[in-house]
């Protein structure tokens, strides 16, 4: 094997194992893999960075460290045009969704594929459930009363956060 071949085998490796280190909220492993000099933007299979991998699984920790450090994207996509952002508020993340906000770079009306973006992942059917770290209900109220997000843009349907709300509620009641 090729001495470049050999370093590219490692620099994904290493790549890896801050991945997972990331999303599992290794923060020890995270700042070594990043005093290494292991490139953080990096992704995985699935077009994930770090920061998605700490966004989608909790580590609010993580998180913050990647968005104090400042050269990360927060708007960076992966393969399903999903942001930390969409994770966050899909997980039910409150304290996440709180430090991803409060980046003034974060686009919190970013769509994915399906036409859905951020408010629209919190509105789902379980909006009263706890999610992680807060009630679904909380991470709607912080992105309606956040002054960049638009809560009548609509999906590929046509449909507005509101519009997903009331459907679910309506849904909820014939049960």
């Amino acid at each position: 094997m090729s001495a470049s071949l050999k370093r590219s085998v490692k620099r994904k490796r290493v790549s890896c194992d801050l991945l997972w280190a990331s999303f599992t909220g290794n923060v020890e492993a995270v700042k070594q893999h990043l005093e290494l000099g292991v490139e953080p933007t990096l992704v995985n299979g699935l077009g994930q960075t770090p920061l998605h991998a700490a966004s989608h699984s909790g580590c609010t920790d993580i998180v913050r460290l990647f968005l104090e450090d400042g050269t990360y994207d927060p708007n960076k996509f992966d393969d399903d045009l999903q942001t930390p952002l969409m994770s966050a508020c899909a997980g039910g993340f409150l304290e996440i969704v709180r430090l991803l906000l409060a980046d003034e770079r974060v686009d919190p009306n970013w769509y994915d594929h399906n036409g859905t973006n951020a408010l629209m992942k919190a509105c789902r059917e379980d909006l009263e459930d706890e999610g992680e770290g807060g009630s679904f209900l909380e991470i709607v109220h912080l992105l309606l009363t956040d002054g960049r997000v638009d809560p009548n843009k609509s999906d590929r349907k046509g449909l507005t956060p509101l519009m997903r709300a009331c459907q679910v509620f309506s849904a909820q009641e014939g049960r």
